[in-house]
């Protein structure tokens, strides 16, 4: 190759590994900004939420409270008070709520904590496969300010369409609503 080829595919790969570079760290910092935008020590975060299966929206989580510091008092609010780095920002993930709660929220299965029975994608639930959803809306209102039982009852009546999905690593934050429904595959 003569010095002329090689100056002109310099000049053509050079940006191309530039621009790949970019990407990676934009990339690379977005997941640690992420990693680092959940619940610190001290916050004193609440999130209603609800469990359905099928259309039956099954009973609060009994009170469990853990030593982490995201729990719930069985009153259908995750409460999101990290006490140890372990809590903070990736530790209030919905799937690490439920393991600490003595629950398993995966991909394809759940258990809800306090009980025994595992409800696993493709299982008969009103006479057709399910799947698991998880959703998160906004409420709109801080349960501390509004109380639980009224911030509880605002986030059951909102429609399905007010939600996004999420997924089981989902970092639950202030004042969101959270829906976990094992249901009918969705159309």
């Amino acid at each position: 190759m003569t010095s002329a080829e090689l100056r002109r595919l310099g000049f053509a790969v050079v940006p191309g590994v530039a621009g790949v570079a970019a990407a990676v760290v934009v990339v690379l910092l977005l997941v640690a900004f992420d990693a680092k935008s959940g619940p610190r020590v001290g916050d004193h975060w609440h999130a209603p939420y609800a469990i359905f299966v099928g259309d039956v929206h099954m009973p609060s989580i009994p009170e469990i409270v853990t030593p982490e510091g995201i729990h719930t008092h069985g009153d259908g609010i995750i409460h999101v008070h990290p006490h140890l780095p372990v809590a903070e920002n990736s530790g209030a993930r919905l799937e690490q709520f439920f393991f600490d709660m003595g629950g398993r929220l995966t991909d394809t299965e759940m258990t809800i904590p306090g009980t025994a029975e595992v409800f696993r994608e493709g299982d008969d639930v009103d006479g057709a496969p399910a799947e698991i959803r998880i959703l998160r809306a906004d409420s709109g209102i801080h349960p501390l300010a509004n109380g639980f039982a009224t911030a509880s009852e605002g986030c059951d009546a909102m429609p399905e369409s007010a939600f996004q999905e999420v997924d089981r690593r989902y970092v639950v934050r202030d004042g969101d609503c959270i829906r976990i429904i094992f249901g009918p595959i969705a159309q």
